[in-house]
């Protein structure tokens, strides 16, 4: 049976590699409750992540929707990810995944039609049992500077468009501890 985290280390090593000069991920050890923040979720409910989170280990990436550059092959990287994890690890039985846009800018509306691509290209190869475990969500400024900051994510706006920042997932326990 293959490991969560080395199937996910190898799309996750591309994307690294692509911008490993740009920006720096440093680990929190022993951070833990770090989904507290408020977002919007892809239909627009606001509520606190602690309403989302389930037992079980989620995934959190960064990205943001309307990115020209490294967004889109980590995003389908992560879905090519979900397949190869597939019937061993099973996205909604056995852990969430959690796509964060950096850009405060950009809408639920925006989040729920990504959100749309991607389950409907995931699911020409598999069946998603739970399209509500990928989670897409929007925030403002203090919320997204607040959760990167508490996971130890850099990014820097090179404008009020574009953004410098690494692919990264973190891994978080059942009691929402980062590993």
């Amino acid at each position: 049976m293959p490991n969560i985290y080395s199937i996910f280390a190898i799309p996750l090593l591309w994307c690294s590699i692509a911008l490993a000069e740009v920006m720096v991920h440093e680990k929190q050890a022993g951070v833990t409750h770090v989904l507290p923040f408020d977002f919007k979720d892809d239909q627009g409910r606001v509520a606190s992540l602690d309403d989302f989170f389930t037992p079980h280990v989620h995934l959190v990436q960064f990205v943001y929707f309307n990115c020209g550059s490294i967004c889109s092959p980590f995003l389908n990287e992560t879905l090519h990810s979900l397949r190869v994890l597939h019937p061993d690890f099973n996205l909604g039985k056995d852990f969430d995944l959690w796509t964060f846009s950096i850009s405060p800018g950009e809408s639920s509306s925006l989040a729920s039609k990504k959100k749309v691509n991607y389950l409907r290209e995931l699911s020409k190869h598999i069946q998603v049992e739970n399209p509500q475990s990928w989670h897409f969500m929007t925030g403002g400024a203090s919320s997204i500077d607040s959760l990167t900051r508490r996971v130890g994510f850099h990014y820097e706006a090179i404008d009020s468009l574009d953004y410098n920042h690494k692919a990264v997932i973190l891994v978080l326990d059942k009691d929402q501890n980062l590993v």
